[in-house]
C-alpha cells in the first residue's frame, strides 16, 4: 500500500508540476485567471469567449459581451466553436460549429511582465463574410509572435471569430431542403 501512496503523490506532483507551468494571465481586478499552453515556443490562449451566444433571443442583434463571474478559471487551451458556414471537404469532424462562436486566440512572447507595452496585432480572416474561422493554421500566432520577437519588435496577436452573414443562408438553405 505504501508504494501505491508514493505513486499517486508522485503523479500528483507531476500533475501540478506540469498545470504549473502553463502560461497564466491574472486579471487582478476581478479576479480572474486565464490558463493558457505552451505552443511552439510562445504563449496562446485559445477560445476566449468575448460575446454570448449569437442564436435564439440574440440572433439579429448586436453581441453582448461576456464577463467571466469574478475569482473565475477560464480554461483557455482549447479552441472554442466556429461560426455556422459551409464547410470544405476534408474539414467536418475537426471543426466544432455554434451560434455561440464569438471566441479569441491570442498568442504573446514567453516570459512576458505586466510592464511591457507591446504593439498588438488583430488578425480578421477574409472570406467575404461567408467563410473563415480563427482555427485556420494561416492566422495562427506562432511565427508570427515568434518573427516579431527575432526582429526585436515583439508583438501580442488577436485571432478573432466574428458572425458570417452565411450562418442565415446556411439555416435558409437547410430549411428549404426540408420544406420543399
Amino acid at each position: 500500500m505504501a508504494k501505491y501512496d508514493f505513486v499517486m503523490l508522485w503523479i500528483l506532483t507531476l500533475t501540478t508540476a506540469i498545470a504549473a507551468a502553463r502560461p497564466m494571465v491574472v486579471d487582478k481586478g476581478r479576479q480572474i485567471t486565464y490558463t493558457g499552453l505552451d505552443r511552439n515556443g510562445i504563449e496562446v490562449f485559445l477560445g476566449i469567449p468575448f460575446g454570448h451566444d449569437t442564436g435564439g433571443k440574440n440572433r439579429f442583434k448586436p453581441p453582448v459581451a461576456v464577463v467571466p463571474p469574478r475569482g473565475s478559471n477560464v480554461n483557455a487551451t482549447v479552441y472554442g466553436p466556429i461560426c455556422p458556414q459551409e464547410l470544405r471537404a476534408g474539414s467536418q469532424g475537426k471543426l466544432v460549429i455554434s451560434e455561440n462562436c464569438l471566441n479569441l486566440n491570442i498568442g504573446r512572447p514567453k516570459n512576458m511582465t505586466s510592464h511591457e507595452k507591446l504593439a498588438v496585432m488583430v488578425t480578421i480572416y477574409g472570406g467575404g463574410y461567408w467563410v473563415g474561422h480563427n482555427q485556420d493554421p494561416r492566422w495562427h500566432a506562432d511565427n508570427m509572435v515568434k518573427e516579431s520577437v527575432a526582429n526585436g519588435r515583439p508583438i501580442i496577436h488577436v485571432a478573432m471569430n466574428y458572425r458570417l452573414g452565411g450562418e442565415y443562408t446556411l439555416l435558409l438553405n437547410k430549411l428549404k431542403r426540408l420544406l420543399f
